[in-house]
């Protein structure tokens, strides 16, 4: 199953990633801390019905846990619990370019 149309994300999760980069810098632990799980029950049910769903209704903690939710859901997905020494090496790579090649890799 392909996520991405055309190389692009889907609208719902862009909304998401955008509400989350608006909100979560200044929420703390924006994604440790435990959302409510009726909500995120209940907007995972509207995201996969193709509700249009406005994330700025909703908790940054609650939009944050379907995110993470959606990417650990992901077949063959590189966020993998295997890959971390592997991201983390990434770090170590010198300047910008050398870091994004790795990352790539």
């Amino acid at each position: 199953m392909d996520i991405c149309d055309k190389d692009n994300l889907p609208f719902p999760i862009l909304d998401m990633l955008s509400f989350i980069n608006q909100k979560g810098p200044l929420t703390e632990g924006v994604f440790r801390k435990s959302a409510n799980i009726k909500s995120c029950r209940v907007l995972k049910k509207k995201l996969n019905s193709g509700v249009k769903v406005n994330p700025y209704s909703e908790s940054v903690h609650v939009v944050a846990s379907v995110f993470k939710d959606f990417l650990r859901n992901i077949q063959g997905s590189i966020f993998l619990s295997d890959l971390y020494d592997k991201w983390l090496s990434v770090i170590d790579h010198g300047n910008k370019e050398e870091k994004i090649t790795a990352a790539q890799r």
